[in-house]
């Protein structure tokens, strides 16, 4: 169950973000369309090859015994999610220091 559960939950996520707002210009923006290209141009590819990892290893997993080939494409979506979060708590402290300029 809980193999299955963090690819679900990613994969879920993707589809989420493309309905998510976002503020541009100091303005809330809910059109899909440029929700979903602001999407695609950030954290869409990032998010893409995590959950693909996810996926991948999962499959490789249940169709076969050999943990190698699992544990390298684990490994890699680890690595994909560290990148990430450390661009949000870049996105974070850039955001704070904006907040204190005003």
């Amino acid at each position: 169950v809980f193999a299955w559960g963090t690819p679900s939950f990613w994969t879920f996520d993707i589809a989420i973000n493309f309905c998510t707002g976002i503020c541009r210009g100091g303005e809330l923006v809910m059109e899909w369309r440029s929700v979903a290209l602001n999407y695609c141009r950030t954290w869409f590819v990032l998010d893409l090859l995590v959950v693909l990892c996810d996926w991948v290893s999962l499959a490789v997993g249940l169709s076969s015994g050999d943990t190698v080939k699992m544990l390298r494409f684990t490994k890699l979506g680890r690595v994909l999610r560290i990148v990430g979060i450390m661009r949000m708590v870049r996105v974070i402290r850039i955001v704070e220091e904006a907040a204190d300029m005003w």
